[in-house]
């Protein structure tokens, strides 16, 4: 996708935090022994007494709701790079989202009367906070600067941040407008737009969605905004009227190693969003709202260059907020000590927060790879199955190059042979592609982690699996 980044803007308040997440790997899992039995009945597959030993000589057989909810500060509990984006916040203060009206089944053409009487009377004692607005002065709005940077801002309130990229400039966001509505009309339903790499789409209900901001030179719905856990205040937000739709979503490019946050909400509800590929579904990630603060920061990795997209799952899209931040990378090196032999070894790097691979060779017991900074990786082994690492096995990677040693030791394995039964014929395909089977070994000092290949017949299931010898396994 190139070099694409060459916004500018000027901005007010910055508050920086660390997101920090991992992404829990599992690896392959099953009951191993002479043969396996599986109860249609059960969940996992267990054989005997669900252990099994590696031994050399024998082993064990195997709504769309329209009312939009008032919610409390509180912190969003989610997980994130250990120093990738940087949390930008406002620092203006709080203003409560009220009550929103019901919607009705001729939403489009009588939703804005139908709001205004269900308001009047919810919204009368708190109107003078609710109703706050934010104008920007004529300099402030053409004070811009010429720098570009590693983070790339849109923000619904077309607040203009320190250090950063602003995309959205109050021109940007009117001209999503058909040129016949004035600048800062209210009352108005926004469809599809895009502004450099973020994409609107509305599903196909273009008089449904709202921009709903405190900044009156904004052309809006309503006069609305959010609060953080730490009571910093979203001048706007995109609002969604409808729910539980992966129709209606943001989309963003992304490079591989960047990270995306949205500072997203709901209609009031918890809710769960889905961040996917839309290149390649298997690639996709969740984050869950907990319906608690009015938004919360969700933060998501790019495994590979692509056109991602963000949806709610089970509630209304609502997001204030997006911060993209540009990957930047540092060298990792070292050596790996106790191998007799490192033909045809390498390290395996598995990015923690997006699963990423990044492999490199062991030559004359030494490494380098260029690794994404900020990150924490999973260290393993290629190509050599017979050693386990024992010094070396994580490394969070830093701002600039490090060196990290690995060591390693031979352990001594065993190979099983048998069958999975109990599976029924027209069941087989699927069974192979989806089980997953966890070996935890009883000692743990053990390090090795057996993995099992299964191969499907018209009839029956075939399994191997490597264990290491005299090592107990619990399976499941």
């Amino acid at each position: 996708m190139g070099n694409r980044r060459s916004w500018h803007s000027k901005a007010r308040v910055i508050t920086s935090a660390v997101l920090t997440a991992s992404l829990v790997m599992s690896g392959m899992s099953a009951n191993v022994g002479t043969s396996i039995a599986y109860a249609a009945t059960d969940t996992d597959l267990t054989s005997g007494d669900n252990s099994v030993t590696g031994s050399s000589n024998s082993a064990a057989d195997a709504s769309s709701t329209e009312e939009e909810g008032e919610t409390s500060e509180a912190n969003a509990s989610g997980s994130g790079s250990s120093s990738a984006t940087e949390e930008i916040s406002n620092s203006n203060s709080a203003t409560e989202e009220i009550s929103d009206s019901s919607e009705s089944s001729n939403e489009a053409s009588s939703e804005l009367s139908n709001e205004a009487s269900s308001e009047s009377s919810d919204e009368a004692s708190t109107e003078d906070s609710e109703e706050t607005t934010v104008t920007p002065s004529e300099d402030e709005a053409d004070d811009t600067t010429s720098t570009d940077y590693s983070i790339d801002v849109w923000d619904f309130g077309a607040e203009q941040l320190e250090g950063v990229n602003n995309i959205l400039t109050v021109d940007v966001i009117n001209g999503f407008y058909d040129s016949s509505i004035t600048a800062g009309s209210t009352g108005v339903n926004i469809a599809d737009f895009t502004a450099g790499d973020l994409s609107f789409e509305d599903g196909g209900y273009s008089t449904t969605h709202r921009l709903r901001t405190i900044n009156e030179s904004l052309t809006r719905y309503d006069n609305k905004s959010k609060t953080d856990a730490d009571g910093n205040t979203y001048n706007g937000f995109i609002y969604s009227n409808k729910s539980a739709t992966d129709a209606v979503y943001l989309s963003l490019e992304m490079e591989e190693d960047e990270q995306v946050t949205f500072y997203a909400g709901s209609n009031g509800n918890a809710s769960i969003y889905y961040f996917v590929n839309m290149d390649d579904e298997s690639d996709v990630q969740t984050a869950s709202y907990s319906g608690v603060n009015g938004v919360e920061p969700l933060t998501f990795y790019a495994k590979q260059d692509g056109t991602y997209k963000l949806y709610n799952s089970n509630e209304k899209l609502v997001v204030a907020r997006v911060i993209r931040t540009q990957a930047s990378y540092v060298t990792l090196s070292g050596l790996v000590s106790g191998f007799e032999d490192t033909e045809g070894v390498s390290l395996v790097f598995e990015n923690q927060s997006n699963g990423k691979l990044t492999t490199a060779s062991v030559d004359d017991e030494q490494y380098s790879v260029s690794l994404a900074s900020g990150y924490t990786y999973d260290v393993s082994l290629e190509g050599a199955d017979a050693y386990v690492i024992t010094d070396g096995s994580e490394v969070t990677v830093g701002d600039s190059d490090q060196t990290l040693d690995v060591a390693v030791e031979a352990v001594d394995l065993v190979t099983y042979a048998g069958e999975i039964t109990g599976i029924a014929s027209e069941d087989i395909e699927n069974f192979v592609s989806a089980a997953e089977f966890t070996f935890v070994p009883q000692d743990e000092k053990s390090v090795f982690v057996p993995e099992i290949s299964m191969t499907a017949s018209d009839t029956s299931i075939a399994y191997e699996v490597t264990l290491q010898n005299d090592v107990t396994y619990d399976v499941t």
